[in-house]
């Protein structure tokens, strides 16, 4: 398995508007790319949240479209 991690910011300052989560790192897992969202409300270091961290993929039409991926969520979380 070939993982490429890349954090987008290690701190988190709250989302405006607060309906959006804040990106924190991008994951390229085999050429499948992954988005790993902290919630709109974290404040501090990304770390922190990893509890509540969310994994979602692009969909395979590219149309800027994701979904959410439950079952690699610690896999992809911990990374």
């Amino acid at each position: 398995m070939n993982a490429v991690v890349v954090i987008e910011r290690r701190d988190r300052h709250g989302s405006i508007p607060e309906a959006f989560p804040q990106k924190v790192a991008a994951v390229y897992l085999d050429g499948d790319e992954y988005n790993v969202y902290a919630p709109p409300s974290a404040v501090g270091e990304a770390l922190e949240w990893v509890d509540h961290f969310r994994v979602h993929q692009t969909t395979p039409e590219g149309l800027d479209m994701e979904i959410a991926v439950e079952s690699a969520y610690r896999a992809l979380s911990h990374c």
